[in-house]
């Protein structure tokens, strides 16, 4: 007997064998496998140090970047500090530049102001100086006004002497400055007596040496006992001023007067009068007359010629006849509400309105309607009224 045929005949020997040889074919195949693990995991292991080295590289190279991003935006941020800071720098220097400018300027100023405050305190030195000269100037002057007031009113007729033959009589007289170129007059001769009401050129000091210049010469006029009509008296006088005042023959010498001269008979109950260019009023049986002047004043520019004449007005007196010599300074007067002047029409109403309240009140009557109607005016000129009652004239 074979004896290989007989253990090939054997299958399930022969699997046994086949059983026990086949780990022989295997173990190349793993080695190889475990030498493929092996070189795998190695690789691996190669990888994921490699991945660990580009992280880390990529978060240094990141970080690194981040610092040079932080080091451009700190030089952008330190340039743009710098940039205001030489922005602040120029402000700061034309800031100052003005100031200095300014503080120049201002010093420049001071300087002046120290100057002018050395001459303002210098006039003001000098202004006292001359207030102080100016006061005592206005001091003397004063009194000079003063004591020509006292002149000017020794030579008005008295008051007390008037009243011993007219019984009922009033003088509204209002100067507009202390002494006044207005001025009544009045003169007893026997049985007759003169009175007068005359406005002489200018007011204040000049008017009130026309006033004692004009009662000076109707005084000696009348003491000559040749002239006793008004007119001729008028006359008279123009004669005299023109001669005193030279106007014959200096006719740039202008003074003057309006004036209205009356001569009353108290025996016979009658009067004439004379107007040189100032009207006067009357009223007789309760009416009011207008007494007209003559256009010529005395003296002046339309009085300095000698040959002019003059017109007598005559006049019975009866009962209730009144009488009023008046300066144009009432109706020249400025007021009322839309400042005008009084005004001749409005004066005659006046003397209508007063024949309606008693005589004796008729003063304080006109006076109340001239303040009335100046109001907050100024006084423009000096206000004469002499009123008189004709029929209470007496002879003591």
């Amino acid at each position: 007997m074979n004896p290989n045929r007989a253990n090939s005949s054997n299958p399930t020997q022969k699997k046994a064998d086949l059983k026990n040889q086949a780990p022989e074919k295997d173990m190349p195949e793993n080695e190889e496998k475990q030498n493929h693990k092996t070189k795998k995991e190695a690789q691996n292991s190669d990888e994921q140090e490699f991945k660990q080295k580009y992280l880390k590289a990529r978060n240094k190279t990141i970080d690194l970047f981040g610092r040079h991003m932080d080091n451009i935006k700190l030089k952008n941020e330190i340039k743009e500090q710098r940039d205001e800071i030489e922005r602040q720098r120029k402000k700061i220097e034309l800031a100052y530049n003005r100031a200095r400018k300014r503080t120049i300027e201002l010093y420049g100023k001071h300087s002046e102001l120290k100057k002018a405050t050395k001459r303002i305190e210098f006039q003001q030195h000098e202004l006292l100086k001359t207030n102080k000269e100016l006061e005592k100037k206005n001091r003397e002057i004063n009194d000079s006004i003063e004591y020509a007031k006292k002149i000017q009113d020794a030579t008005l007729p008295s008051i007390k002497k008037m009243n011993k033959y007219i019984k009922d009589f009033f003088i509204l007289f209002m100067p507009r400055d202390v002494v006044s170129g207005d001025f009544f007059w009045f003169h007893r001769k026997e049985n007759e007596l003169y009175m007068a009401v005359a406005d002489c050129t200018g007011h204040g000091i000049p008017g009130a040496f026309m006033s004692i210049l004009a009662s000076t010469l109707l005084n000696d006029i009348i003491s000559l006992n040749i002239f006793s009509s008004p007119a001729v008296i008028l006359k008279e006088l123009n004669s005299r001023i023109v001669k005193a005042l030279q106007q014959d023959a200096n006719q740039e010498q202008s003074d003057g007067m309006d004036i209205s001269l009356c001569r009353i008979d108290i025996i016979n109950k009658e009067f004439e009068i004379a107007c040189a260019n100032q009207d006067a009023y009357l009223v007789l049986n309760n009416e009011l007359i207008l007494i007209e002047s003559d256009l010529f004043s005395v003296g002046g520019n339309l009085g300095n010629q000698l040959e002019i004449e003059y017109t007598n007005r005559h006049f019975q007196i009866q009962e209730n006849t009144k009488l009023y010599l008046l300066s144009d300074g009432f109706k020249d007067q400025f007021g009322g509400s839309k400042n005008k002047k009084y005004g001749i029409y409005k004066q005659q109403e006046l003397f209508t309105n007063c024949q309606t309240v008693p005589f004796g009140e008729q003063k304080e009557f006109m006076e109340k309607e001239f303040k009335r109607w100046k109001h907050k005016n100024k006084q423009i000129d000096d206000i004469l009224i002499f009123g008189i009652e004709l029929d209470s004239l007496e002879i003591c």
